[in-house]
């Protein structure tokens, strides 16, 4: 696995986040107008334009964004969710981004547990840890 020039991180793992960002971001952008309608039947119809500032601030910051570790990079969209879109909507996907930040910090790449995961795992209070698997990312 080859690094990326300028992080830690590797080249998969900065080409991973970005792409993220680039689908999530067209998408939004592809479908704001749809999604105000949806809204707009049973609300306001805000949810479009909001959901659009929220993933144009993470756009902006792709390149500060994509040098994170995914767990990070994550936690920093989802913060950003959070701060920048509107109504209910950025605390609801805000958080679940924020919460698959940090269930992403407990992996690690290649299969291998991280060193809580590893105790949990041997721990005879949490015999069920034993059965999940190790990330393989």
């Amino acid at each position: 696995m080859s690094s990326n020039p300028g992080t830690s991180m590797p080249a998969e793992t900065t080409l991973l986040v970005a792409s993220l960002i680039d689908a999530g971001t067209a998408a939004i952008r592809a479908n704001a107008d749809a999604l105000g309608e949806l809204d707009r039947a049973i609300g306001d119809g805000d949810h479009g334009v909001n959901m659009l500032r929220g993933f144009s601030a993470i756009a902006e910051a792709r390149e500060a964004i994509r040098a994170l570790p995914l767990s990070s990079a994550l936690e920093e969209m989802g913060k950003l969710l959070v701060m920048n879109v509107g109504g209910a909507s950025g605390p609801l996907y805000g958080s679940l981004l924020l919460a698959m930040g940090r269930a992403a910090a407990g992996m690690r790449p290649r299969g291998r547990c991280s060193r809580r995961a590893s105790r949990r795992s041997r721990s005879a209070a949490a015999p069920t840890a034993a059965k999940r698997p190790c990330s393989t990312f």
